[in-house]
């Protein structure tokens, strides 16, 4: 899938303040994709995942939109549910969507955004 497609998933998705704002930050000219063949997690290894790097960001004050919509998303799928993401780049803020295995609806955003 290509930023383009993405950009057009995005548009016709369910508008929600942290869909709103993820596509804001993907229709951004700088705003790049980093790589077109999407990444694959059962919802159980996301959530543990995200459990870590949750714990890790609190740790270190880093900021982040999204996690807690994405988690609860992720909890009321069956364990063995598979999640694709997308891993987009934006100066040092990195923005990562999910989406179901058939890449036809959203699961969720992340922004992580940079110190400054």
């Amino acid at each position: 899938m290509n930023k383009k497609q993405i950009k057009l998933l995005l548009k016709n998705a369910d508008d929600t303040p942290w869909l709103s704002e993820f596509a804001t930050f993907v229709a951004a000219e700088e705003t790049i994709l980093l790589n077109e063949k999407a990444g694959r997690y059962t919802s159980e290894e996301l959530l543990s995942e995200l459990g870590i790097r949750t714990m890790t960001m609190n740790e270190s004050g880093i900021k982040a939109g999204g996690i807690l919509d994405l988690v609860l998303a992720l909890k009321a799928l069956p364990r063995t549910q598979m999640v694709r993401n997308y891993v987009f780049k934006k100066n040092a803020d990195t923005g990562t969507l999910y989406l179901d295995e058939n890449e036809e609806n959203i699961v969720g955003a992340i922004i992580v955004y940079s110190e400054s």
